[in-house]
């Protein structure tokens, strides 16, 4: 993900540059072209029950959430459509809610929004890193409140 999200943000960089002779089209081709990839090792590595359809659905999902976002922010665009994407594409058990992932999403894009402002270098590497991350702290979370409940329940 941090390389495929890192060729696509120098393809947007390098296509504003006004530099004659550079061409962003191969960093962005490439780039896109790893986007499948990092959904379907995603899915694989989680167990996704149906880790073919689930890249599938991660893939239409990133690509709908991304392109319109893209048109006001394209660090928000990866953040977003890669959140989207990986909460779709990773593997989802009882405990696990869409509704916390989506707002772990949502959460995050909104972090990086607001970084880009202050610190562009932390936020482009955030953009890479933490979509995912608060992904898995979501699930984490709903698994900590299910034993919780459980436990309160015992008792």
């Amino acid at each position: 993900m941090l390389v495929s999200n890192s060729l696509i943000v120098y393809a947007f960089v390098l296509g504003s540059a006004e530099e004659a002779g550079s061409s962003p089209i191969a960093s962005l081709a490439i780039g896109l072209a790893l986007v499948p990839i990092v959904f379907l090792l995603l899915a694989f590595i989680s167990r996704h029950p149906r880790a073919p359809t689930g890249v599938l659905y991660a893939m239409l999902l990133s690509l709908m959430v991304g392109i319109p976002l893209a048109a006001f922010d394209v660090a928000a665009a990866l953040t977003m459509g890669f959140g989207a994407g990986g909460a779709v594409a990773l593997a989802k058990y009882e405990e696990d809610s869409w509704i916390a992932r989506a707002i772990a999403v949502v959460v995050v894009t909104v972090y990086i929004v607001v970084l880009l402002r202050y610190q562009i270098g932390a936020a482009l590497l955030a953009t890479a890193i933490l979509p995912l991350v608060a992904i898995g702290s979501a699930d984490e979370v709903m698994e900590w409140r299910a034993a919780r409940r459980e436990h309160l329940d015992e008792d």
